[in-house]
């Protein structure tokens, strides 16, 4: 799984469907052959690693940031979670990178030695300032993390 995995990475651009994947398979807590998963874990923890995203999953992910932010007249949400500094890089919006994925250190996950991996998006703007985020979902409720 691992070399596939790395074929994907390596690519420079990878799918939403590739990303789930890789979701599914850190967070399997039963796996063939876990140094294939520490090494990836290792690979992805990399501060200098980054992988671009894929125009389907880029305008996904545009959708869904300003789906959270906005409401469908424009105005900002009264109960917005992102600050002005992340709603000026969304509104000049150029594109996301994959760099990485955030281990969620909440809950029974940890208590029971699961591991809860969301991926961590960055995000830029035209100009080049960006910020970096995982979404996740609590009792069905979608939510934001800004990291950086």
């Amino acid at each position: 799984m691992f070399k596939q995995f790395y074929t994907w990475l390596s690519t420079g651009t990878i799918t939403a469907d590739q990303i789930r994947r890789i979701k599914a398979y850190l967070n399997d807590r039963y796996t063939e052959n876990p140094t294939d998963k520490e090494d990836l874990i290792r690979l992805l923890e990399d501060p200098f690693f980054s992988c671009g995203v894929d125009q389907k999953t880029q305008a996904q992910g545009l959708a869904w940031l300003k789906n959270l932010c906005y409401t469908s007249k424009g105005n900002t949400r009264r109960r917005c979670p992102l600050g002005p500094r992340e709603l000026e890089i969304i509104a000049d919006f150029s594109h996301f990178k994959l760099v990485g994925f955030y281990n969620n250190p909440s809950g029974f996950v940890h208590a029971y030695n699961y591991n809860d991996f969301y991926p961590r998006y960055a995000v830029y703007d035209t100009v080049g300032n960006s910020f970096v985020y995982t979404a996740y979902s609590y009792s069905n409720n979608p939510g934001i993390l800004v990291l950086e």
